[in-house]
């Protein structure tokens, strides 16, 4: 199967759209199944990025009129979650992660009301039991380029294991 990033961007889009569908429904939480309507894919690098962008509304931010610590600490998850399962598949197939373990985040500056974010999200290193990603959030740019850095955050997730057959 060709990498994700192989394939034309209308058809990296479509899958990605296809992929938030499927995994909002497992979500829960305040946030969760908001993020993946509000994520807005943009593109998969060449160098193994995913990158998505999102307006900053109304429902996401704090007294202050900042992006609130917790959606954002939300959308890391839900974007590490659809990246890896365009990793996984190439075609966004729903791959079922376990919890997170760590997820550190240094928060930079604001994301305020009314601004547009990217979210660009690296998985570095997957291996059988954990996935490791890096998660950065840039506010955009009036000409579309990438602005100042929001967040960084490393996010630790355990992968589930195949239980053994019993001999």
């Amino acid at each position: 199967m060709p990498p994700f990033h192989s394939f034309p961007l209308d058809r990296q889009r479509a899958i990605a759209k296809e992929q938030q569908a499927e995994r909002s429904s497992m979500y829960t939480g305040r946030w969760d199944p908001e993020v993946f309507k509000w994520l807005k894919f943009v593109e998969a690098t060449k160098d193994g990025r995913f990158i998505w962008e999102l307006n900053v509304t109304k429902l996401m931010v704090n007294g202050m009129d900042g992006l609130h610590g917790g959606c954002l600490s939300t959308i890391v998850d839900v974007a590490t979650s659809v990246a890896k399962g365009l990793t996984d598949t190439g075609e966004g197939r729903t791959v079922i992660l376990g919890p997170s373990v760590d997820l550190s985040t240094s928060f930079v500056s604001a994301a305020k009301l009314g601004e547009t974010i990217f979210v660009e999200v690296a998985l570095p290193a997957i291996r059988k039991t954990m996935m490791f990603a890096r998660i950065e959030i840039y506010q955009k740019n009036a000409d579309g380029t990438r602005g100042g850095l929001v967040s960084q955050t490393i996010h630790t997730v355990a992968l589930p294991t195949v239980p053994r057959p019993n001999l």
